[in-house]
């Protein structure tokens, strides 16, 4: 089902009051399984918006509209659409009883505009309002659906989720979808890279889009009840890690802390933490998660130079062959960290958060793992541009190694 989004309301257009609707009803109309081509912001102009619908209507199955449905004379969606399909505009009892009722219980004067928000679409369902005044309307009309929605959030959301939801889940679509996130890669490589996949796979459909330090590629597959959606991810998602193999990823939820507790109880493993650039945030993430002392046996946070030597047993000699910021440091901090600890595996970080300073560049960070196997050292370098305060640029360089973590321990065992 194809479909179509409309906000109405020249407050919108310029800029005055932020457009929630269009959010709320996009996310709606994707678990329905409705395929959206496109939204709209119109202003309060009658001949715009007959002239808006009637070139939706050729080529949408449904068309959502939002706002308009006040008693001012700028209020004028339900005109604009009665008019496009040449019907004409009743009066829903129910909505007048409850507009009158509403300014008697008030003892509010009741003026003779205020009876427009009883009207709706001729042949059309009358969609009740419990938390405002304005009915709204749900037609059926030469194989589509037009919908009329009030326009303030809380009632759009109320009448949405009440009256349009029930009525337009018969039509819903299974839909699934899965996420795959790739590290040390750029958002157009990854995209070159699966280009010929991209546009030769239609269900499910494949979108990469950037994310900090990490590139998303999120799969959506559509069924009616023949093609099995899980089959259709699971064959998709073996696809694009055969063009992409080699690059560290992890699927699902981007928490890799997550992941790692998940991973690390079932296989009866720990860790620990021997932290200098990240300032502890390794320990914050992980410790964020139900389940982490399961895994998780502590965290040596030695930003000073001493205490990397009188704790760690990181060595004069290395300190002075390769400075505080290299991989023979992060090396050592593991390597006593996991021998302090008596843990399974054992990171380590070292970089520059601040600024620049012996030729290390600011968001440098060089980091190590170690197993009960072996040992691995790298470095990486975030963009420190982007992230102009301090503790994001930490919770970037702390979220990356752990997903490089992660996939690196997945390959070793």
């Amino acid at each position: 089902m194809i479909g179509e989004l409309f906000a109405i309301g020249t407050e919108l257009l310029d800029g005055d009051v932020i457009n929630l609707n269009t959010a709320f009803l996009a996310k709606e109309c994707h678990k329905l399984g409705i395929e959206l081509r496109a939204h709209h912001i119109l202003g309060d102009d009658e001949a715009i918006l007959v002239s808006a619908f009637l070139d939706t209507y050729k080529k949408s199955d449904i068309i959502i509209f939002s706002g308009g449905l006040g008693p001012t004379y700028d209020d004028m969606t339900r005109e604009a659409v009665a008019k496009a399909l040449g019907k004409e505009l009743v009066i829903d009892l129910k909505g007048k009883q409850a507009i009158d009722a509403f300014f008697l219980k008030n003892q509010l004067e009741q003026t003779p505009n205020n009876i427009r928000q009883a009207y709706i679409l001729e042949g059309a369902q009358a969609l009740q309002n419990e938390v405002g005044l304005a009915v709204g309307s749900y037609l059926e009309h030469e194989g589509k659906i037009i919908i009329l929605l009030p326009g303030p959030p809380h009632e759009m959301r109320w009448v949405f989720e009440n009256e349009v939801l029930p009525r337009l889940k018969h039509n819903q679509v299974e839909i699934q979808e899965h996420f795959l996130h790739f590290f040390g890669i750029g958002e157009a490589e990854l995209e070159d890279r699966l280009y010929t996949l991209m546009t030769e796979t239609k269900n499910p459909r494949i979108a990469p889009y950037a994310k900090g330090d990490m590139v998303t590629v999120k799969l959506t597959a559509r069924s009616n009840g023949g093609d099995n959606t899980l089959t259709l991810l699971k064959n998709t998602e073996e696809a694009i890690l055969k063009i992409l193999v080699g690059i560290p990823y992890q699927k699902g939820d981007e928490n890799s802390a997550s992941w790692l507790v998940s991973d690390f109880t079932q296989k009866n493993k720990t860790l620990v933490f021997a932290e200098s650039c990240t300032g502890g945030l390794l320990s914050s993430l992980l410790t964020a998660i139900d389940g982490a002392s399961k895994v998780y046996k502590g965290c040596f946070c030695t930003y000073d130079v001493e205490l990397k030597k009188s704790i760690l047993g990181v060595k004069e000699e290395t300190l002075k062959k390769h400075t505080v910021y290299s991989e023979a440091v992060a090396i050592e901090m593991a390597q006593g960290a996991k021998k302090l600890s008596k843990a399974n595996y054992a990171i380590a970080t070292t970089g520059i958060v601040g600024e620049s300073e012996d030729g290390v560049p600011r968001g440098k960070v060089f980091y190590a793992f170690v197993s009960d196997k072996q040992v691995y050292a790298s470095s990486y370098q975030v963009y420190a541009g982007r992230y102009k305060d301090r503790i994001i640029l930490q919770e970037t360089m702390a979220k990356k190694l752990l997903a490089l973590f992660y996939h690196w321990q997945r390959e070793e065992s």
